[in-house]
């Protein structure tokens, strides 16, 4: 049985994403316009490299977005979940993607292509504004996490990757929060910066002090307060 069409008026990107502002009428003419695809786990969406062809909507599924750097290290730069927009930046700036999009739960998602893309963004100022707020926050990430990989330890950089999947798929249970992403240990490690090795020595830890619970290749944050004792308060 294929998946259910995606409604425009109650897609998750239009009631808690960017196209909240968006008329009816222009989500009318997006919805005429689109194409929607479903993609299966750990197909592509994009790749780093590509010329940029539109832009691209998650209805349902999460994807990575990742980049390889300069010593062949992948580095997953964040994850998209339902409502997120893909591809925004190198639509904006006419440049080439400048990282990889692979679907890691299977996935619909809906595609603008560039003229009508550009044509919805001309119209609704507030939508344009709230992109390139988006914008500014991705560079704000990379640029903390750029210098977290500089100045904070393994601990501190796992316990923050922890506290950042529980607030955006953590998903409360009888036997904690679990963190309801399939992720493997070597993405969370390419998310946290380090090894796949010291990942796990470090969830083991963690483990151990009772903050984390790990069953059936899942984790449950059993102390949100402990893990954020770990990281030190910014001044």
């Amino acid at each position: 049985m294929s998946p259910a069409k995606p409604n425009c008026d109650s897609c998750p990107v239009k009631l808690h994403g960017a196209f909240a502002a968006v008329t009816r009428e222009d989500m009318r003419e997006m919805a005429r316009g689109r194409t929607v695809n479903t993609y299966k786990k750990r197909s592509t969406i994009f790749y780093e490299g590509n010329p940029s062809m539109g832009l691209f909507c998650v209805f349902s599924g999460k994807v990575k977005i990742f980049k390889h750097g300069a010593d062949g290290h992948l580095q997953i730069s964040r994850l998209a979940k339902p409502g997120d927009l893909l591809g925004y930046r190198a639509l904006l700036a006419g440049e080439p993607y400048a990282a990889t999009a692979e679907v890691i739960e299977d996935a619909t998602i809906c595609f603008l292509d560039r003229a009508l893309a550009f044509k919805i963004l001309r119209q609704n100022a507030d939508l344009t504004l709230g992109i390139l707020k988006r914008v500014c926050q991705d560079l704000r990430v990379a640029e903390r996490r750029a210098l977290d990989l500089i100045q904070k330890p393994v601990v501190q950089r796992v316990a923050g990757l922890l506290l950042e999947l529980q607030r955006d798929f953590g998903r409360p249970t009888p036997a904690g929060v679990r963190l309801d992403i399939d992720l493997t240990r070597e993405e969370m490690a390419q998310m946290a910066g380090t090894t796949a090795e010291s990942l796990i020595r470090t969830l083991s830890d963690f483990k151990q002090k009772g903050l984390v619970d790990l069953r059936d290749h899942c984790v449950f944050i059993k102390s949100q307060a402990g893990i954020e004792r770990l990281i030190p308060l910014e001044s």
